[in-house]
């Protein structure tokens, strides 16, 4: 651990790794000296036993902070700020970095008085990140879905990570399909969480017909029919597709 001065009455100390904090210093810092510690790691009682590299312990912080050894510990690594008590504190990362981030964003102006502290958050992040699960079976849905994207603001700086499950006939998946790509040209970007993206072909034989393929075209076309009846989940992307096809040659 390195220190420094960063003001007159202020002592800082640097911790440069996440593998080893050491013990905080065992004596007191002079009357009138605030003690400021900067580290880098997750606390143990945060972890939740996932963490790849030793962990902080919160209990020997507490206790440095208890004893006046230490006024306020900054710590990074947890990129949603979080208060742990009173004077330990995860200010997050300035920018969000993923939809699971709580509270990203954020900077803290922290005030130590003789006996007192204060710790306030400002937010300074400019972008977002938002996760989305949609339910999609009618249009009713396909509605709704259309709508949750018009109600985002800041679209420009608005990363969406979308979430679907459902069944819905091919023109209906093909108009899922167009508003996604087409949301994509607004937002900042717009993906399908390729994990919880399970949106299934429910072809009605009306809607088929009505594209009045003929010749090897209309050959495909039942081709894939009897192949997404057997289960077949690449075939019924393709007919998919060719409705969307022949829809827009239309």
């Amino acid at each position: 651990m390195s220190r420094s001065s960063a003001r007159p009455g202020v002592r800082v100390g640097r911790c440069r790794t996440r593998r080893h904090l050491g013990t905080p210093s065992s004596r007191r810092p002079a009357a009138g000296i605030k003690r400021i510690l900067l580290a880098h790691g997750q606390l143990t009682s945060l972890s939740g036993g996932m963490s790849d590299v030793p962990t902080i312990d919160q209990s020997g912080l507490e206790a440095a902070v208890a004893d006046g050894r230490l006024h306020y510990v900054g710590l990074g690594d947890r990129h949603s700020t979080t208060e742990v008590t009173e004077r330990i504190w995860f200010s997050g990362t300035q920018e969000v970095t993923a939809p699971e981030e709580t509270h990203p964003g954020n900077v803290l102006a922290v005030t130590l008085g003789k006996d007192s502290i204060e710790v306030a958050p400002h937010h300074v992040g400019a972008w977002h990140m938002v996760e989305h699960h949609a339910e999609l079976d009618d249009e009713e849905s396909i509605r709704a879905l259309e709508d949750f994207f018009a109600e985002l603001p800041e679209k420009e700086r608005t990363y969406v990570r979308l979430a679907a499950d459902g069944s819905l006939p091919l023109p209906l998946l093909s108009r899922l399909d167009a508003m996604v790509d087409a949301q994509g040209e607004v937002f900042a970007s717009v993906e399908r969480w390729a994990k919880f993206w399970t949106v299934r072909p429910a072809p009605d034989a009306a809607d088929l017909d009505a594209l009045q393929l003929s010749g090897p075209a209309r050959a495909a076309m039942e081709e894939l029919r009897q192949a997404l009846a057997g289960g077949d989940e690449g075939a019924g992307a393709a007919l998919t597709l060719m409705h969307r096809l022949a829809r827009d040659a239309g």
